[in-house]
Formats: structure tokens, sequence, C-alpha cells
């Protein structure tokens, strides 16, 4: 009766492991689908192009009035399609751009304007750097 007893115990610990590992696997199968679907969806979100947020970001935080926006809706898209190439070139490269483009953009602004465009890039500049010390 004690060969049962222990018989009986091993198989139920054998159906626990079973029970444990087939939780495991299904567990890291599921997460691994809805990591991926969520990643696709996000992916595929339909977002503005960026220089269309840029846009609606510096008219709502500058008070610029329509011929600002549209001369700033023309430099935008005239610098784009350059920081489409964003991956192929270097970070100097992109950084010269940039300030290129910011200058352009503060050309058009009233020097309060101006005061307040320098505070939002300082702040995104600032934004960036502890980004980067992070990765």
């Amino acid at each position: 009766m004690n060969e049962g007893v222990s018989k009986g115990g091993r198989r139920a610990w054998a159906a626990v492991i079973v029970v444990f590992a087939a939780g495991l696997v299904i567990g890291g199968l599921v997460t691994t689908v809805l990591i991926r679907n969520h990643v696709i969806h996000v992916m595929r979100r339909d977002r503005p192009p960026v220089h269309e947020m840029v846009a609606q970001r510096l008219t709502g935080d500058l008070d610029m009035n329509a011929a600002q926006r549209a001369e700033l809706d023309e430099i935008l898209r005239q610098y784009g399609p350059r920081f489409e190439e964003f991956k192929r070139i270097s970070r100097t490269e992109v950084r010269s751009l940039a300030e290129e483009m910011e200058a352009r953009i503060r050309t058009i602004l009233t020097p309060e304007q101006q005061a307040r465009y320098d505070e939002n890039i300082a702040k995104m500049h600032e934004r960036f750097k502890s980004r980067e010390k992070r990765h």
C-alpha cells in the first residue's frame, strides 16, 4: 500500500509540473502575440506627418498669424524630405540642418515670438540630451 501512495504522489507531482510547464509555454506564446500585435498597431497608426505636428505646435505656442503659418508650412515642406534622410546622414549633419531650419523659422517671427521660440528650442534640446543619456 505504501508503494501505491508513492506512485500516486509521483503522478500528482508529475501532473503539477506538466500543468505548470504548459502554463509557462502558453503564457509566453500569448504574451508574444499580444506584444507583436501591439507593436504592429502602433507602427501602423495613422499619424500626421512630422512637419504638420511641428507646425501645429509652433502655431499654437507662438500665436502665429495666417501669413506666418503659411511661410512656416513652406519652410517645413522644404526641409521635410531632407529630414527623412535622417538615418542615412550623420548626427552632425542633422544638427546643422536643424539649426539652418530653426534660423529660417526665426526670420518669420516677431521679436516676442523669437524669444518664446528660442525658449522652446532650448527645452527641446534638453529633452533630447536627457534621452541620449538614457540610451
